[in-house]
C-alpha cells in the first residue's frame, strides 16, 4: 500500500508544480532501486538454499553406478 500512496503523491506533486516530472522520475528511480535490492536478496537466499541442499541428482547417479557393479 505504501507504494501506491507514494505514486499518487508523485503524480499530484507533478500536476501541482506546472507538470514538473522530476517528482515522478524520482519515485520511479527509487522504486527500481528497491526492486533491484529485493532481487539481489532473493537470489542470495536461493543460492544459499541450493548450497545447503544435497544434490540428489548426483546421489542417484553414484547409487546407480554402485548398484550396477554389485550386480554385474
Amino acid at each position: 500500500m505504501k507504494t501506491k500512496v507514494q505514486y499518487e503523491k508523485a503524480y499530484l506533486y507533478t500536476e501541482m508544480d506546472d507538470m514538473d516530472v522530476s517528482y515522478f522520475i524520482h519515485y520511479q528511480v527509487k522504486t527500481l532501486i528497491q526492486a533491484f535490492e529485493d532481487l539481489k536478496k532473493y537470489i542470495a537466499k536461493k543460492k544459499k538454499e541450493q548450497k545447503n541442499c544435497p544434490n540428489l541428482y548426483n546421489f542417484q547417479i553414484s547409487t546407480n553406478v554402485r548398484h550396477k557393479f554389485s550386480i554385474g
